[in-house]
């Protein structure tokens, strides 16, 4: 029996291009905030993160024989920041590929060698993607809640994305949403007049478990909850499935989404006493650095490769991706506290 060949589907080259086409997994924050269109590849790893708050004033009038008027410029603070870089890479005995079954094949007639060892590969790369798509999901709703905050023993990153005092709200008293006397549509209302100085009114709010329960039980929610099914194409089964109705032209959706952190706690990916409140229209950016591999050819959401180990003959296999998502308008984010922890 020959040699099995394949070293070219192991080159970076290759891998790359396989990762790359593979879907990114359907998440909720990435769906409404940063779809496809707004996603981008840099030539570096830095990001360059303009955020801008804009006001409300009109421009002043002149008559025919004034010259112009000065007026304020937009409130504008640029940051370089560095993106973030995840490594996750596996390593597999060439036993273990070896007896990888092809899928759907009868167990007595597994198929050719190679065959199923690209088959096994595949299988893992789809797992290294899904990996780092749910730390992007994560970073995603970090983003969306005004900053991202990563603390390891190898890394302490904190990126503040400037959301106004004002825009971050705590319901008290009977104002809390698990009262009868609280009023969330007059809630929607004051936070839609903040977000709309950003110059984008709001149409979503994404609800954390508790805050949904209440939401949903109040009286007057009850009567004005239209959870009759709206054009969801777009989004995919995950995303379709969070959705829960619209009141007042605000489109509801409720995270309940959990993730282990680093010191293997469950956490929730929005806290269960919060909502977010903002518009899917508001300008919002994912920037993907460079990886930092001398076998990266060139700008990519997520890059691949591997190497063989010939005694014992085994394989490495990893992939890399520098992802930072921000929101360009700040002040079109409301962050609300609606009931207690």
């Amino acid at each position: 029996m020959g040699k099995i060949v394949l070293t070219d589907h192991f080159e970076a080259r290759t891998l790359t291009g396989i990762i790359t086409v593979r879907p990114w997994f359907n998440s909720l924050f990435l769906s409404l905030f940063f779809p496809e269109s707004r996603r981008n590849t840099l030539l570096t790893d830095t990001a360059a993160v303009e955020l801008e708050m804009y006001g409300k004033e009109l421009a002043p009038f002149v008559t025919d024989y004034e010259g112009g008027t000065l007026v304020e410029n937009t409130k504008r603070e640029v940051q370089a920041i560095k993106t973030t870089r995840m490594r996750p890479k596996k390593q597999f005995r060439a036993a273990d590929l070896l007896k990888a079954p092809q899928l759907g094949r009868d167990p007595y007639n597994p198929g050719a060698p190679r065959d199923r060892i690209l088959e096994a590969v595949t299988r893992e790369l789809d797992d290294l993607k899904d990996r780092i798509a749910k730390s992007l999901e994560w970073m995603a709703a970090q983003a969306m809640q005004g900053g991202i905050v990563i603390s390891q023993d190898n890394i302490q990153r904190q990126i503040d994305f400037l959301i106004p005092a004002s825009n971050k709200v705590t319901l008290t008293g009977t104002d809390r949403w698990t009262e009868s006397a609280s009023d969330p549509s007059g809630d929607f209302e004051e936070w839609n007049a903040l977000v709309q100085e950003s110059g984008f009114p709001a149409n979503v709010c994404v609800m954390g478990d508790k805050a949904w329960t209440a939401f949903r039980k109040n009286p007057a929610i009850k009567e004005e909850l239209d959870n009759k099914r709206i054009e969801l194409g777009q989004l995919g089964p995950n995303v379709q499935r969070m959705y829960k109705g619209r009141v007042n032209g605000i489109d509801i959706y409720h995270c309940g989404t959990t993730y282990t952190d680093g010191a293997g706690v469950s956490q929730k990916l929005l806290a269960p006493n919060k909502v977010l409140f903002t518009s899917t229209e508001l300008p919002t950016s994912l920037d993907f650095g460079l990886p930092a591999d001398l076998e990266c050819s060139g700008p990519v959401d997520i890059f691949s490769k591997s190497k063989m180990e010939d005694d014992p003959s085994g394989l490495f296999l990893l992939a890399e991706s520098r992802p930072m998502p921000w929101p360009k308008i700040p002040n079109g984010i409301v962050i609300a506290t609606v009931v207690d922890a």
